[in-house]
């Protein structure tokens, strides 16, 4: 079958379509899944990390149920990385000029926020990007990221985040977002992979 070229002004982009092959160079990030975490003490991505390039995570609406930090771990060979070996790093520029740095050498997990909003009526929840860049064996796991923290003293913080561990070296399976304590009053969460 002959192709044909179709001008860009004579396609309706409202219209439903409907196509039988496959559709290939529109985008090459990928949505994986997306997770409510509304009261939980948890939330896990799974599955499909490895098969992109990088993941990226994207989350909203944070609030925690006490002033506490918002923190990640990542699963290998499904189970979840508990080791001292997190190492991260993190600096929060408040909009008061109260700048603040976070840092561990020797965790069991990453902070990737502290002072998370425990205000059940604040209007305004935190939010960010964490990239993943490596899923595979050999590389240590790292991240990094930056985002808007709505702090539980009211104030506007942007913040920036890195960190690896030290003590893996085997390729991620997963990812746990979750409070140093207590539940999420809030969060929507969305797991994506780039080629």
């Amino acid at each position: 079958m002959a192709l044909s070229t179709i001008k860009p002004a004579s396609i309706d982009l409202s219209a439903t379509f409907a196509f039988t092959g496959t559709v290939t160079g529109a985008s090459d990030i990928t949505k994986i899944t997306t997770v409510d975490g509304a009261g939980a003490s948890e939330v896990d991505f799974s599955g499909n990390l490895g098969s992109f390039n990088y993941n990226m995570i994207v989350f909203k609406d944070l609030q925690t149920a006490g002033d506490v930090s918002f923190k990640m771990r990542f699963f290998h060979g499904g189970s979840i990385a508990t080791n001292s070996g997190h190492r991260y790093a993190g600096k929060m520029r408040s909009s008061t000029g109260n700048d603040s740095n976070q840092n561990s050498d020797n965790d069991t997990g990453f902070d990737i926020m502290n002072a998370i909003d425990d205000s059940s009526s604040g209007a305004v929840g935190s939010t960010g990007v964490i990239y993943i860049p490596h899923t595979t064996t050999s590389y240590m796991p790292a991240f990094f990221g930056n985002g808007f923290q709505q702090s539980h003293n009211g104030n506007k913080n942007a913040i920036y985040y890195a960190g690896h561990n030290t003590g893996q070296t085997s390729a991620i399976s997963g990812v746990r977002l979750y409070p140093s304590s207590g539940n999420f009053t809030n969060i929507k969460a969305t797991l994506y992979g780039v080629n």
